[in-house]
């Protein structure tokens, strides 16, 4: 029989870089009701979305996340910016972008992309936008004020983040958000 889970690849974010951006939240965006924030441990760089994925397809999948970490050396990154997709008429997702002076975080998802592209698995259609989802709008309301407040928060700095692995992780949906569980971690060499 057949077992699937629901899983991605992503990349944790250091616990400093949590709290810098939670006291940007309350301080700052706390009053947006119409914004849906991401629970503080659930904040990671997503490098590949995979979907709903048979588990016996595991251990090649680990076999190809090894190969690839072992093309990448640790690398920094840092996070500076603050700002809205698809358009600021039009705001689905609050983000903050990052400084990665080499692409690295890019260029990761690319090679990872490519080695499993042979996998049974949802495939992206677009390219690779690094950021760090930190909230959903779900009623486009009060967008000018929300607008005019992340222009005066916009070159808020949360951090610099040294990239030393990136994790699969399983992604369970509850009535009270997504859980996700680290089924394993590939170290960059």
């Amino acid at each position: 029989m057949e077992t699937k889970i629901r899983a991605f690849l992503a990349i944790e974010l250091d616990r400093e870089i949590q709290k810098n951006i939670l006291h940007c939240i309350e301080k700052e965006l706390i009053s947006f009701t119409n914004i849906h924030f991401i629970k503080p441990e659930n904040l990671h760089f997503t490098l590949q979305f995979l979907g709903n994925i048979n588990k016996q397809i595991l251990p090649e999948l680990y076999d190809a996340c090894t190969d690839t970490a072992l093309l990448f050396k640790s690398f920094e990154i840092s996070l500076e910016t603050v700002g809205v997709f698809p358009n600021e008429r039009s705001p689905r997702i609050l983000w903050i972008g990052l400084h990665d002076e080499k692409y690295n975080l890019k260029n990761l998802s690319n090679i990872i992309n490519e080695k499993t592209s042979h996998f049974p698995i949802k495939k992206e259609d677009r390219e690779c936008t690094p950021h760090l989802t930190i909230g959903r709008i779900k009623v486009l309301k009060n967008i000018p004020a929300l607008i005019d407040k992340l222009k005066k928060i916009e070159n808020t700095s949360f951090g610099t983040q040294t990239i030393s692995s990136f994790s699969l992780f399983q992604s369970t949906l509850t009535n009270t958000g997504p859980i996700y569980t680290k089924l394993k971690r590939f170290d960059l060499k």
